[in-house]
């Protein structure tokens, strides 16, 4: 897992220092079983060594601990956009610009 010695506020104000202020930040949701199986059925396709299940499951507890806390404080900002990813694209699309009020 990964571990920061910055607490989510510090990361989330350098980024906005350096790169800019986030009007909102988009997170698309999907369950872990539904993240598995996209990236094997990549795999299929990519070549990629490190599309397999063992790597896959780490992969996704490593994006979970780095992710969550900074989620966590842009919710708390009142600028996260969470946008569920289960459904076919364009239902996902259409959600997002839903969220994104477009």
């Amino acid at each position: 897992a990964v571990v920061s010695t910055q607490s989510t506020g510090e990361q989330a104000k350098k980024f906005e220092e350096k790169v800019c202020k986030a009007t909102y930040v988009l997170s698309f949701d999907c369950s872990n079983e539904t993240m598995t199986s996209r990236l094997l059925s990549r795999a299929q396709t990519s070549g990629r060594a490190d599309d397999n299940i063992e790597t896959i499951k780490k992969r996704l507890v490593t994006f979970e601990s780095a992710t969550s806390p900074v989620l966590e404080y842009y919710k708390a900002e009142g600028r996260l956009v969470s946008v569920s990813a289960e459904d076919a694209k364009e239902v996902i699309f259409a959600n997002t610009c839903a969220g994104l009020k477009l």
